[in-house]
């Protein structure tokens, strides 16, 4: 099992906390394009934690963070594809928000970013609670 600093690993997930109750305000303001990037921010600073205890905590791209989450859990067969899926979409969709003029944001599309961020954030705070469990 690889060796982590706890201390890390709850700070990202306190950030992911944190984005996912600003994504919760935003929603009921009817912000949906940053109901959509705190989100994906819910689910990154997630998957930082879980990379963490996988020994994989020095990706500092986004793009590395989806890719190497899928490696070490899903391709391990830890976790579920959706989980890698939903980062991915989450990550596409917060690049859109924030940068394409052109962009809809719907209530639906937030609503649903905000149930992955939700199931996304359970999942990664499992592998943490395993990996704190086997240190």
């Amino acid at each position: 099992m690889a060796e982590f600093e706890l201390e890390e690993v709850q700070t990202y997930l306190k950030l992911a906390e944190e984005k996912l109750i600003v994504a919760r305000d935003l929603l009921g303001l009817a912000h949906y394009r940053d109901v959509v990037a705190k989100a994906y921010y819910t689910m990154f600073y997630a998957a930082k934690a879980a990379l963490l205890t996988a020994g994989a905590g020095g990706v500092r791209r986004h793009t590395g963070v989806v890719s190497f989450f899928a490696e070490h859990f899903v391709k391990t067969g830890k976790i579920d594809r959706r989980y890698s899926a939903s980062l991915a979409r989450a990550l596409n969709d917060r690049i859109a928000a924030d940068y394409q003029v052109e962009f809809q944001a719907t209530e639906e599309l937030a609503r649903q970013s905000m149930a992955d961020a939700e199931a996304f954030l359970a999942k990664a705070q499992e592998i943490v609670a395993e990996a704190v469990e086997s240190e």
